[in-house]
């Protein structure tokens, strides 16, 4: 049973690209070229097919061994507009919902949607909802930047409790996110405040490879999978000095991590490529594609595009066929990392005792080996370590964003 699934209806989004303000938005991010909701000025989530397919959810579910879905209405939920606008937004979520379960009735269930900021009409659409087979409730881990537990919501709570209902809550970004600058994740125009100097580093979670895919049959004949010691990328590394700015590599755009870091791979090489900006599964179309193996693996595959070498100095435990560049550039270390951050004025008690929670649940085996599944090997550490490893990425990818003097796009 997957409890954590999601499903919107197309007028969800048309509703919110009316009516989200000035806080929420739904455009195209430039960091991936896809579609994406946005939580002042921050990527906040990416709609995805499933969500709102009925019949390609039940062939994704089958696929992954899955007998039962709960799906409920994703961030931000219907917590925007007034009462007509957030209670019509439920409605057109729920409804979806209610059918979806209809055609499905053994394979999916569903969590509604309330517009919780207005008391009575939430307690009225709850009743409607359960009417039409809702197991549950759906809410948000804050209700527009208010905590659960506001007394604007108390009419709510007894509603759902009277009727002895489970509540799903979604985890979604914390209240100060503009505070914080979370929209600034990529490259800053001169003379803005840099976001690092708004936050404190807690503790670095994990940090994951970057994945080189190639087409197949590139090098010629004998190169269609990656040998020992990396002779799969060498073959490619030879033919791109024999042809320079003839190969074309995929890479998102000039302010992503995966850009920056195939730039760091041709100085490293001593090569020179041409960028085809990657948005998409576009690898039918390039030579090579730098992405993380996470999200590309499944879109390469029918294009045949084969796993040439992954960025970081080690191979990578999920894929331990795939030679590390290292293998072949000996010295390349590239990785993307992340990590929990705090405000800057968090206390450094506080601070110390996040780091400690994260770095003892990071060291639980169950846990190391979930994020591996992910894509990401476990880290761990304290706050010193992770503002360490931040000034070496600064350091070494300012280097080349100076070097190519690149600005930031949008």
């Amino acid at each position: 049973m997957d409890v954590h699934t999601h499903m919107f209806s197309p007028r969800w989004l048309e509703m919110l690209a009316q009516h989200g303000g000035p806080h929420l938005s739904y455009r195209t991010n430039p960091a991936s070229g896809k579609m994406c909701i946005f939580k002042d000025g921050a990527p906040f989530m990416t709609p995805t097919p499933a969500m709102s397919d009925d019949d390609l959810r039940i062939r994704r579910m089958d696929e992954a061994g899955v007998d039962v879905a709960i799906v409920s209405l994703t961030c931000p939920n219907v917590f925007f507009g007034s009462g007509e606008i957030s209670l019509a937004a439920a409605r057109d979520n729920n409804d979806p919902m209610a059918e979806a379960q209809s055609r499905y009735p053994d394979r999916i269930r569903w969590f509604a949607s309330l517009p919780w900021q207005f008391a009575e009409l939430a307690v009225a659409e709850l009743q409607r909802s359960l009417s039409q087979g809702a197991s549950g409730v759906v809410v948000l881990g804050n209700i527009a930047g208010q905590p659960l537990t506001d007394p604007l919501f108390a009419p709510v709570w007894p509603a759902i409790d009277d009727r002895a209902l489970p509540v799903f809550i979604q985890p979604t970004a914390p209240p100060g996110v503009a505070a914080m600058g979370m929209d600034q994740s990529h490259l800053t125009p001169p003379g803005t405040v840099d976001p690092m100097e708004r936050l404190a580093p807690v503790v670095q979670l994990g940090s994951g490879p970057l994945v080189i895919f190639a087409q197949p049959g590139l090098g010629g004949p004998g190169s269609d999978r990656p040998g020992p010691g990396g002779a799969g990328l060498a073959t490619v590394i030879a033919l791109a000095r024999a042809r320079p700015d003839e190969l074309t590599y995929g890479a998102n755009n000039t302010t992503s991590a995966h850009y920056l870091i195939s730039q760091l791979l041709q100085r490293h090489a001593g090569i020179r490529m041409r960028h085809i900006p990657y948005a998409g599964t576009a690898a039918g179309r390039i030579d090579l594609l730098f992405g993380q193996w996470s999200g590309v693996d499944t879109e390469t595959a029918a294009s045949g595009a084969r796993l040439l070498a992954v960025t970081t100095a080690r191979r990578f435990p999920a894929l331990p066929a795939v030679p590390a560049v290292a293998e072949t550039l000996p010295g390349f270390d590239q990785a993307v990392s992340y990590g929990l951050m705090a405000h800057e004025q968090t206390p450094p008690r506080l601070v110390a005792l996040l780091a400690a929670a994260a770095d003892g649940a990071l060291r639980q085996p169950d846990l190391q080996e979930r994020l591996i599944g992910t894509g990401s090997f476990p880290a761990g550490g304290g706050p010193a370590d992770f503002a360490a490893l931040i000034g070496r990425q600064r350091e070494g990818l300012g280097e080349v964003i100076r070097a190519l003097n690149l600005r930031p796009e949008g």
